[in-house]
């Protein structure tokens, strides 16, 4: 999929999110001097990522409600077809999946979850909050992601992001507020994306020499 939703569910008094972030495979830069010549260099991608839009409805909205909204944003035409549905489900559990999926909706739910592996569920995947905010963390240190400066709350994002902090203590993970005394719903939903996208895409992947042919290919996306 070449776009990401993520859809983080609030709750009685926490403000539900979405975050629509584009996934590309960004070609690494190879080392012309140790190979000189384009069809023996090593050609290698990487996963980067471009947060398009971020959207917090009313607090308060309805789930109903926020189904609709969830569909009208990927019926959008920029998108449509072109993009997987990711929503943290922690809270809400399976009703609101199953309202999505009602609507011709295909979403993977992430429970999150205090354990030490992920697995398969149904509807999605049971993750320890170690891997989600491990993936963040990765991709926001190794600057694998932009955020378009046009957007309203992309400095909300951008504080998120630098508060954001993992503490061991007594060998325990302890997750400090990521905006704190505030919510931390916009980056919980960019993270669900980021882990989603780097487990089901690798990090490096060989490309193949017939798909990619020009010089221009190493190019890394800009926005």
């Amino acid at each position: 999929m070449r776009f990401l939703l993520g859809v983080d569910l609030g709750e009685m008094n926490d403000p539900t999110a979405f975050v629509l972030t584009e996934h590309v495979r960004a070609v690494e830069d190879p080392n012309i001097a140790d190979t000189p010549r384009w069809d023996r260099r090593p050609k290698k991608i990487r996963n980067e990522y471009a947060t398009r839009k971020i959207e917090r409805p009313p607090l308060g909205t309805s789930y109903p409600d926020i189904v609709r909204r969830t569909k009208a944003i990927l019926q959008h035409p920029d998108i449509v077809g072109e993009t997987q549905l990711i929503v943290d489900a922690t809270g809400v559990g399976i009703p609101v999946i199953e309202m999505m999926k009602e609507e011709g909706l295909n979403p993977i739910g992430i429970w999150i979850t205090g354990g030490d592996q992920w697995s398969k569920v149904d509807y999605g995947y049971r993750v320890p909050k170690r891997d989600i905010a491990t993936a963040a963390q990765i991709v926001f240190q190794s600057r694998r992601i932009k955020i378009a400066r046009s957007l309203e709350l992309a400095p909300v994002m951008i504080q998120e992001m630098g508060n954001f902090r993992i503490k061991i203590e007594n060998q325990h993970d302890k997750y400090e507020a990521w905006r704190s005394g505030q919510h931390d719903d916009i980056v919980l939903s960019q993270a669900i994306i980021l882990w989603y996208a780097e487990k089901v895409y690798p990090q490096s992947t060989m490309l193949d020499d017939k798909e990619h042919t020009t010089a221009e290919d190493w190019n890394p996306l800009l926005l």
